[in-house]
């Protein structure tokens, strides 16, 4: 699934007006046991917020299921802070899509170490 790539490879710009394309103006983000983020401009100014503290992402993709319209992956995500300390975190991904356009993502993974060490700017 190209969409796939094409898409975590525009999140790994860290720029939002380039991932943001893929997102419904009625997108629902679910982040972890997070509230549920509802509408484009709620969840891009979530993403930027958690980015924040980071100078990359990288995805490395794992285990990939799915079609057009949706899909779940694993992916390893390595994330190096503006200090240049790095870490790496396991998460899946789940994404339903309508008309090429991602109406629901839900995204799990374990970000204790990170939330601990940029707490409360991220948490």
């Amino acid at each position: 699934m190209q969409w796939w790539s094409d898409y975590f490879d525009e999140v790994d710009t860290m720029r939002p007006e380039k991932y943001g394309r893929w997102f419904a103006d009625e997108i629902e983000l679910q982040f972890n046991n997070s509230p549920l983020i509802s509408g484009k401009a709620d969840v891009l100014g979530f993403f930027r917020e958690f980015t924040s503290n980071f100078q990359s992402i990288v995805h490395s993709h794992a285990t990939l299921v799915g079609d057009e319209t949706c899909a779940a992956g694993e992916a390893v995500i390595a994330f190096t802070a503006l200090d240049g300390k790095r870490f790496v975190v396991r998460g899946v991904t789940m994404v339903a899509r309508e008309q090429g356009k991602f109406r629901r993502m839900a995204i799990y993974a374990d970000f204790s170490e990170i939330y601990a060490a940029f707490a409360p700017s991220v948490a």
